[in-house]
């Protein structure tokens, strides 16, 4: 790891590579056999994270702070590609937490129209759009008024 960075977890030490985005082991507490070994696990959310001093530290949260210093209160860490796994400090950004949903990819609905759901009590179909609810009768009319929302909000 040529350009890497050391940084200590309590008694636990991982060198971060800006390049690869990996924590690699360079002294792990009461666990000699992980030196040299990739530092990070995946949790049920997707994201990656180092267990070390009884405590799960983000991987791209460290990342961010060994190079950049602090996060500023009230901004997140930002995956650029979407990529919950790709800590390259490249692909890492600071920003709010609007700033940050609007960089997600939402599966496609059953209705088959962007902002288009059916609300099942009412039978209608609803567009929804940064917090602004419109009902329609149908998924194509609902579709309309989801495009007049986002033409509102430019």
């Amino acid at each position: 790891m040529g350009n890497s960075i050391l940084a200590h977890i309590g008694k636990s030490a991982v060198e971060y590579d800006p390049d690869t985005g990996w924590f690699v082991w360079v002294c792990a507490y009461r666990k000699p056999f992980l030196v040299g070994r990739r530092a990070e696990h995946v949790t049920s959310n997707g994201y990656l994270y180092i267990k070390a001093a009884a405590q799960n530290h983000s991987a791209s949260r460290l990342a961010w702070s060994l190079i950049n210093g602090d996060i500023p209160r009230g901004l997140e860490i930002d995956h650029v590609n979407r990529d919950r796994q790709d800590n390259r400090i490249s692909n890492l950004r600071v920003a709010t937490r609007r700033e940050n949903l609007k960089n997600r990819v939402f599966a496609p609905n059953r209705c088959g129209f962007v902002g288009v759901s059916k609300h099942e009590q009412s039978g209608l179909y609803r567009a929804r759009h940064e917090g602004v609810t419109r009902y329609a009768k149908t998924a194509e009319e609902a579709a309309v008024l989801y495009a007049r929302l986002i033409e509102e909000r430019l």
